[in-house]
């Protein structure tokens, strides 16, 4: 649930920031921009996380392996 209100609060902040961008002051628009692009790289982070957390845990994931090497 963490990751995905996480998640949900950076694409509320991008929409904002693409709001404030459309708006009449330059100094604001100029920040919004750089914030908007460091909220891109978040939201790529946290995509990838919340795949990772999505896949299901392998059950054979617990037992012990043997790896025999032969010359051949």
């Amino acid at each position: 649930m963490q990751a995905y209100e996480s998640y949900k609060r950076i694409l509320d902040d991008i929409a904002f920031n693409k709001e404030v961008m459309q708006g009449d002051d330059a100094e604001m628009r100029e920040l919004a921009k750089q914030e908007t692009e460091e909220l891109q790289e978040r939201k790529e982070q946290t995509e990838s996380h919340i795949r990772n957390l999505l896949i299901p845990k392998d059950p054979q994931d617990s037992k012990d392996a043997i790896l025999e090497i032969r010359a051949g």
